[in-house]
């Protein structure tokens, strides 16, 4: 698939990356597991926001997303380390059951973003959970502080107020709490997920006149991305 599109870079992006064969398109995606797939950058070489899985059962086809505990600790703690690593700032959906885990893994400098909804959503342990969160490293350089409470964004599980299309992914990420991330805190040109998913981070990291680069386990993930992506590049633009 050619996308063609002419992305400016500068200095925050790693030169080896750019020179790199994924970075000769403004859109790469690994089909394949992440982990190996993250330890092949280079250090501090792109930004990252990623939405993990939860290992909460949902069905993602070829992953197994309830993995006994210790296991997915484990795994899910040297996908973050790699994260970490690969990412000049980091931007990542925060499971409640696994908050302490992961803020323990990323490090003390990593701030919240919390995400509230007002409809009552899934029980846990005798709470019913109103909000999401994300932890960011990033260091806003804005004139304005950059809030950290994100209210009004859609997201998933919110029923009739939720009008994005899902494209029938059991953990889409809202494309608009994405694209502000994006905007707001990133500062690489190039922007990596390594749970792409149906490629809402790389329609965002376009969007905001980045590359973007992923990895996805599932192929019929890819070829959904691929898509939305072409699609993006296609669409008329007013400016």
């Amino acid at each position: 698939m050619q996308l063609n599109k002419d992305i400016q870079t500068n200095g925050s992006t790693s030169a080896l990356l750019l020179q790199s064969d994924c970075c000769m398109q403004p859109f790469s995606v690994h089909n394949g597991e992440c982990l190996q797939w993250l330890k092949s950058l280079p250090d501090k070489c792109c930004d990252i926001f990623t939405d993990p899985p939860y290992n909460v059962g949902k069905d993602y086809g070829v992953w197994n997303d309830a993995m006994p505990d210790e296991e997915y600790a484990a795994w899910i703690s040297d996908v973050l380390t790699e994260c970490k690593r690969v990412a000049n700032v980091l931007i990542v959906y925060v499971p409640k059951k696994w908050n302490l885990l992961y803020w323990n893994v990323l490090g003390s400098e990593f701030q919240e973003i919390i995400l509230p909804f007002r409809p009552a959503g899934a029980i846990r342990y005798g709470y019913s959970n109103q909000f999401n969160k994300l932890l960011t490293n990033a260091k806003p350089k804005c004139k304005k502080p950059v809030l950290n409470v994100w209210d009004n964004m859609p997201q998933p599980g919110l029923g009739f107020f939720f009008r994005e299309e899902t494209y029938d992914h059991p953990g889409y990420t809202s494309e608009a709490i994405t694209k502000r991330a994006i905007m707001q805190l990133c500062v690489s040109d190039v922007i990596a997920d390594p749970f792409t998913g149906t490629g809402t981070t790389a329609v965002a990291a376009l969007d905001a006149g980045k590359k973007f680069i992923g990895s996805e386990i599932n192929a019929e993930y890819v070829a959904i991305a691929e898509k939305r992506v072409q699609r993006f590049i296609n669409a008329p633009k007013l400016f």
